[in-house]
């Protein structure tokens, strides 16, 4: 929604349509083990509360029945939130034949975290991995308590 376009006006219309999604909702995100979605940012803040499950950051796939199996465990009604490439949507659909309503948004913090910052191009977000570039693919331990208290879960890592 933003870095593509590099225009406020629809940015500043879909991020809060986004947020809508999740306002008020208890919610479960399944991400890589190193993105870190909604730290540092309030991408998230409207939610009730958070749980987090940490994957591999890439080739999640390889560990698709163990996530979906723990998700499936600790799931009690919330929505949930994916940030995990091409298995966030092969899981979306496995959990809508469950009606489990699941969200895949993709990359949608780091475009967040662009449209924040008013970047012009792909850059590295400092404390996330940044898939969409080379530079951004950097591993750093995570000190935000908040972050690390909201973990229930690792698959893989």
């Amino acid at each position: 929604p933003y870095i593509d376009w590099k225009t406020d006006k629809r940015a500043k219309r879909t991020f809060p349509l986004l947020c809508s999604l999740w306002a008020d909702k208890n919610i479960i995100i399944i991400e890589g083990e190193q993105p870190r979605i909604g730290v540092g940012n309030d991408l998230f803040s409207n939610a009730a509360y958070i749980k987090r499950i940490l994957v591999p950051a890439t080739n999640a796939f390889d560990y698709y029945e163990e996530i979906k199996g723990v998700a499936l465990e600790n799931y009690n009604n919330e929505l949930i939130i994916m940030a995990i490439g091409a298995t966030a949507t092969v899981l979306a659909s496995d959990f809508a034949n469950m009606n489990i309503q699941a969200l895949d948004i993709g990359h949608i913090d780091i475009e967040y975290e662009w449209f924040l910052q008013r970047a012009t191009a792909r850059i590295p977000i400092k404390g996330k991995f940044t898939n969409e570039i080379a530079a951004g693919r950097v591993f750093s331990e995570c000190l935000d308590e908040s972050y690390n208290n909201q973990i229930i879960a690792r698959v893989g890592c």
